[in-house]
């Protein structure tokens, strides 16, 4: 029998997929999971955080990556922020608003009863959410006189 014995491991350790999210990163996850915000706003912040200068393990976590954090610090999650829609609606604004990855993410809102200067019904809601990437990508198709369709859900 022939063996080989290798004391440095080499791949695994230097592939981005498989290093682990820093002690502070993981902090930072558990505090917005105990402060109820879901875990698809979570992913979306951390992973539209990718800079120019690269991308390290936080980008790539998953809902796997959540749940693990979320179990070993002991959040107990709660899913809904507040009873009332709009009150959770408002409530999720304003902590995509506060947070630097994701404060421009919210482009317009506007909420039942309120007026627009945009030719909307009072008893309308309305939201656009789009990210600086998605807004970069659309100047190509817009400019005066130019329409752009958006996807748009109503309940």
């Amino acid at each position: 029998m022939l063996v080989s014995y290798y004391a440095d491991h080499r791949g695994q350790d230097c592939e981005i997929a498989h290093m682990r999210v820093t002690r502070h990163h993981r902090e930072s996850i558990a505090v917005k999971l105990s402060s109820g915000v879901p875990f698809d706003d979570v992913l979306n912040s951390v992973h539209t955080a990718a800079t120019a200068a690269g991308a390290e393990q936080l980008h790539f976590v998953t809902k796997k990556d959540l749940q693990n954090i979320a179990h070993s610090f002991g959040v107990h999650r709660q899913q809904v922020l507040h009873s009332n829609d709009a009150d959770s609606v408002a409530a999720w604004v304003e902590h995509m608003r506060q947070d630097t990855s994701t404060q421009n993410l919210v482009r317009y809102i506007k909420f039942q009863g309120e007026q627009s200067q945009y030719n909307l019904k009072d008893d309308e809601f309305i939201i656009v959410i789009a990210s600086d990437a998605q807004l970069i990508g659309a100047r190509p198709f817009c400019g005066p006189g130019r329409e752009l369709c958006m996807d748009s859900t109503q309940l």
